[in-house]
């Protein structure tokens, strides 16, 4: 099936519609599913009554692409962190470390005396 978005858990692009033949049971069913992780949908049902009319290896298709976040896609965000990081370190004061060496040491001198 074409058109398949990668795994939102593992992000591998081995991605497939299994479509099981009918049994005396049920219908055909089709559910998508990553051959990196062993994730599945749901299964889609061919009698299901599904809204839209849409066909259920569509539904299924629709349902794995469907996404609240695009994981890969952290760029923005990224740059976001780093631009507010450069902010941050901005308004820290310097400080001059090179004293706090000096003063461990003479006090060090001291307990040795």
């Amino acid at each position: 099936m074409k058109g398949l978005k990668p795994c939102p858990f593992c992000g591998g692009k081995d991605i497939r519609a299994n479509i099981q033949s009918a049994t005396s049971e049920r219908d055909r069913k089709a559910h998508i599913y990553c051959y990196g992780c062993f994730i599945k949908t749901k299964a889609f049902h061919e009698d299901d009554d599904i809204v839209g009319g849409t066909d259920f290896k569509e539904a299924a298709r629709k349902f794995w692409n469907k996404r609240y976040e695009d994981p890969t896609d952290h760029e923005a965000e990224i740059w976001a962190l780093e631009v507010e990081n450069s902010e941050l370190l901005e308004q820290v004061p310097k400080t001059d470390t090179s004293s706090h060496c000096s003063l461990k040491e003479s006090k060090n001198e001291e307990a040795t005396d």
